[in-house]
């Protein structure tokens, strides 16, 4: 029996272990420790020494090749301009650093030092990550090294090798070592990350019209189209959730319902529905705590279930709770927010502030993180002093709407606020989203005093409902309700403050 290093966590296990017994990790993701080849690893070696007389002799030969070739081109031609050295860009370029793919990040109080002047951070993919100081973006290796220097307008994670940079409004690719490998030429609203060798550019005209380029990495377009990312993503569609091709294929949204398929040849070979092949994929799930309340805290579930990664940040790895995600080069990117005094709920009932503060950093699957005890108290502290005062706000607001005795038709009517027609809201209403890593829908149907909610096709509440102000509240139980949102001046019903429902 030996003991072999853990790719995913660095954990040392037995080679005979079916799978990690820190993060679940299966077997054969597991390899035995070993030096990297070379060319993996971009050094600038040192040469072996030689015997001193072949050096000697190579010297003595140098000596009479310049001065015959001196001689020779000084004779007649003394009246030529000396050649001018070709120009670099030294900023794109380190001729002398550390890179490694697979490198696993070890969180040392060397490492955290190192990041800490940065104001934001990126996953880590591929032995790099993006970093933002002063407004401009660069990258890190993984010992916290500035190997891409920070003067980007935004910088994507790396995939394929490449990276898609944005600036002075346009897009363009890099490699590891910052040179550009795709001009930084591309108008285009976001540029997606390469797989597979390919791709995907999504572009918006000025009536908000959505159309996509797919490029190959000598930035030629292979094929164009045009999309529809409206139903799936809200009111804000990321670089990193763009299609990326999978096993030869790329799902592009068309309309609210279907997507259409292509090729690399970018030929379309059938359409499906809208959510297919959206979900993101990973071997993680981002999750709370068995047993935790509404205001949660999230962490990383492996695929066995276990909690690898407490459940005591606001996010991880920029990822949606009960979404899939990865763990890359051992660590993942975590977040921590200090709220302010004007605490409110955001989408999905999230408490925000205009003045919270984020914090950055990075956790392993060894309970290790970046974060000093002070920063954690402080995030703490705040979190604790919002929810007590929004579990306040709403005792008012619950006190406030019992004042107000609005007044309901019981006699055969609907349960709708007193001189107010809402009878556009009777019908049927469905809502689709991601969580829990697959896509779930919510159905609505609203008959008089009654409505009935499903949830993925099962059953979830049916009984009457209530109008306070802009909510139609339902399911009350043990001082708690689920509600949805009433938009009256577009006459729709909405899942959440930013998610429209539709008629169906």
């Amino acid at each position: 029996m030996a003991l072999i290093k853990c790719t995913e966590c660095g954990h040392e296990v037995s080679d005979k272990a079916s799978e990690c017994p820190n993060c679940g990790c299966p077997i054969n993701n597991v390899d035995a420790v070993q030096e990297k080849p070379i060319e993996e690893e971009l050094y600038v070696k040192e040469p072996q020494k030689k015997k001193w007389w072949i050096w000697a002799l190579a010297a003595l030969l140098c000596l009479i090749g310049g001065s015959v070739y001196f001689f020779v081109s000084t004779r007649g031609n003394t009246d030529k301009e000396a050649p001018v050295a070709e120009k670099t860009d030294s900023t794109d370029k380190k001729e002398n650093f550390y890179y490694d793919k697979d490198a696993i990040v070890i969180i040392t109080p060397e490492f955290t030092k190192a990041i800490e002047q940065y104001d934001k951070l990126g996953i880590f993919s591929e032995g790099l990550a993006a970093v933002c100081k002063d407004d401009k973006w660069g990258y890190i290796n993984t010992k916290g090294e500035e190997v891409i220097p920070c003067k980007y307008r935004s910088a994507e994670a790396f995939s394929d090798g490449l990276a898609a940079v944005k600036k002075s409004g346009k897009w363009g690719y890099i490699d590891v070592r910052g040179q550009k490998t795709i001009p930084i030429d591309i108008t285009a609203e976001m540029a997606g990350q390469f797989s597979e060798g390919l791709a995907f550019v999504y572009r918006e005209d000025r009536d908000g019209n959505a159309s996509f380029s797919v490029i190959n990495k000598q930035g030629n377009v292979v094929f164009d189209g045009k999309c529809d990312f409206s139903g799936i993503y809200g009111s804000e569609l990321e670089a990193k959730l763009l299609p990326k091709y999978n096993q030869g294929e790329l799902y592009v949204p068309v309309d609210l319902s279907t997507s259409a398929v292509y090729d690399s040849n970018g030929m379309k070979r059938r359409t499906a529905d809208y959510y297919d092949k959206m979900v993101t994929a990973g071997k993680y799930i981002v999750a709370t705590e068995d047993g935790e309340g509404e205001f949660f805290k999230v962490g990383l579930r492996n695929a066995n279930g276990k909690m690898v990664i407490p459940a005591i940040y606001d996010g991880v790895n920029d990822t949606g709770f009960g979404e899939n995600t990865e763990v890359s080069n051992g660590v993942v990117l975590v977040m921590l927010q200090e709220l302010g005094d004007d605490v409110y709920e955001g989408p999905g009932d999230a408490l925000e502030s205009s003045d919270t503060k984020y914090y950055y950093g990075y956790a392993d699957l060894k309970g290790n993180d970046t974060f000093s005890e002070r920063i954690k108290s402080r995030c703490r502290k705040a979190n604790d002093r919002a929810v007590n005062k929004i579990l306040s706000q709403r005792a008012d607001e619950a006190e406030a709407a019992i004042d107000a005795a609005v007044s309901y038709d019981y006699d055969g009517g609907s349960a709708y606020s007193a001189n107010e027609d809402l009878s556009w809201l009777e019908g049927n209403w469905r809502y689709q989203m991601r969580a829990y890593g697959e896509v779930l829908e919510m159905r609505v149907g609203i008959s008089g005093e009654t409505i009935a909610v499903f949830m993925n096709g099962e059953h979830y509440y049916t009984g009457s409902y209530s109008i306070e102000g802009n909510h139609l509240v339902y399911n009350r139980r043990n001082g708690m309700s689920d509600y949805l949102v009433i938009d009256r001046n577009n006459q729709c019903l909405k899942a959440d403050e930013n998610n429209n429902m539709q008629r169906f």
